[in-house]
């Protein structure tokens, strides 16, 4: 018996191999579209945090490997009249895709050391695995119905309808994460160290899942049931699984539905605080909002500016309340343009709340979009947005941020600041640092040459425009400065 065993082994490969895997391999949208693949993989390994196997390389990948799964399938099911041979060629092709980024990064995997392999494979099938059931849905669906540039023009404009309505709602609503069928989710925030998979993300991810499959079936009632019928069927199973997961309220949560979960509200002069019910903040909810009045008075005085509106402050109970609302767990955040801060569980008198109001000030100087210094519109100056804030709050602890950054130059560990002032510069150096000497280094400008130019400085986001003077000259007069111990007096603890 094992002598037709062996014979036949073969001729079942061959088989496969001319009916599925041939066809695929030969599809030149698929050899470019794999090759683009394959190059943006090559990219993220050069791109720290980006360049191993976890959450941020798994969004990374989802932003395009689902797209470019969805726009084989439309080729292939506008292409192919046939029943089965459309859906078999399209899932190959999408696990062909998937499979191109995961060799890169297990490539890199003996320069760059990963230390939780699970959680990034995790990662990798929430956000490109299921990414590429929907697109692969979705591409066969277009498909299915219209020609192939029809169908490829339908993927695009479904790929960036949702991609504008995630920064639509970025811009005009609270939460800084955001979900999308194609992408999965986004945190929001790139300073929380841990980031946990949430009930919320993970409803979403089934939705999206789902969604896909709803999608291949009706691109297989198209194929299956002529006519009229096939067409009225193939739209059951999409529709009922958007009310399905929908009934349930929406997934990018709005302004009212925060608050409304918060419970609690309390208005003040300049202030409308939103705070949970029941709980340690709504104990100290008065101290609070007295906190948040002498906060405005002070940057008042030292800008001489005020809002022209009251600002909203939403104070949540707990990272993972934070977190499951608008995204971002540890990370306090405010967005100017909408005057609003988000505070975690904090203090009375603790140093973040004056740092984050400084930022809603800071739109009463800054005329863009974002209400912030931006190159290009839409892509803030980290340096001066923080810097901004950290000059104004003063001090968190025992020492000043000239302090401490004398501290970093006398030990040797402060990075260079003429690459904090760069936008790369400043996102990938540590948080603290380039906060920290960032905030000194405005501090300085406003200590030396006065609040007038101080704010234009927020307002232009041109350093040698607004001083009229080398940036290379202003920098080494800083330092001269933090490395004088008469001005910047350092203990030998500190040191």
């Amino acid at each position: 018996m094992s002598g037709p065993t062996s014979s036949s082994s073969p001729s079942t490969a061959r088989r496969w191999l001319t009916r599925w895997i041939a066809p695929v391999v030969r599809l030149r949208r698929l050899q470019l579209l794999g090759g683009v693949t394959l190059l943006w993989a090559a990219v993220l390994l050069a791109i720290p945090q980006f360049n191993l196997l976890n959450y941020y390389f798994s969004f990374a990948v989802a932003l395009w490997v689902p797209l470019a799964s969805a726009l084989v399938a439309a080729r292939i099911a506008a292409e192919s009249e046939a029943i089965s041979e459309p859906f078999v060629h399209a899932s190959l092709s999408a696990l062909g895709l998937l499979v191109i980024p995961l060799l890169v990064v297990s490539a890199g995997a003996p320069w760059i050391s990963n230390c939780d392999i699970p959680g990034g494979l995790r990662h990798y099938a929430l956000g490109p695995l299921i990414g590429a059931v929907f697109g692969t849905g979705l591409g066969l669906f277009a498909g299915s119905f219209v020609s192939r540039r029809l169908a490829t023009a339908a993927v695009v404009v479904v790929f960036v309808g949702l991609l504008l309505s995630n920064l639509w709602h970025f811009y005009a609503e609270p939460p800084i994460s955001a979900f999308n069928h194609f992408a999965g989710y986004w945190t929001g925030s790139v300073y929380d160290d841990t980031i946990t998979v949430t009930p919320v993300w993970a409803r979403f991810r089934l939705f999206t899942m789902l969604l896909g499959f709803a999608l291949v079936g009706g691109a297989a009632c198209i194929r299956v049931f002529p006519g009229a019928l096939g067409w009225a069927l193939s739209g059951v199973g999409p529709v009922a699984t958007v009310i399905a997961f929908t009934s349930h309220g929406p997934f990018d949560l709005r302004r009212e539905d925060i608050a409304a979960a918060l419970g609690g509200t309390l208005e003040t002069e300049h202030f409308i605080l939103h705070f949970p019910k029941g709980g340690p903040v709504a104990r100290r909810i008065e101290a609070l909002a007295a906190d948040h009045e002498l906060r405005w008075a002070q940057l008042r005085d030292e800008l001489d500016l005020a809002p022209t509106q009251k600002i909203r402050s939403f104070i949540y109970e707990s990272e993972t309340q934070k977190q499951e609302l608008i995204g971002a767990g540890a990370t306090y955040i405010a967005k100017p343009w909408s005057w609003e801060i988000h505070l975690n569980n904090l203090e009375v008198g603790a140093g973040v709340l004056k740092h984050e109001l400084a930022h809603v000030f800071g739109a009463e100087l800054a005329t863009g979009l974002l209400k912030v210094p931006t190159s290009f519109v839409f892509f803030p100056k980290m340096a001066f947005v923080e810097g901004f804030a950290v000059a104004l709050e003063g001090s968190r602890s025992r020492l000043t941020p000239h302090q401490w950054s004398a501290a970093m130059r006398a030990q040797g560990i402060a990075p260079p600041l003429s690459t904090i002032l760069r936008a790369e510069g400043f996102l990938g150096t540590h948080s603290g640092k380039a906060y920290t000497l960032a905030g000194s280094f405005l501090r300085f400008l406003l200590e030396t040459r006065g609040l007038d130019r101080f704010r234009a400085l927020y307002d232009r986001g041109d350093l040698e425009g607004t001083y009229g003077e080398d940036q290379d000259a202003l920098i080494a007069e800083w330092e001269r400065f933090v490395d004088d111990r008469e001005k910047v007096p350092l203990t030998a603890e500190d040191e």
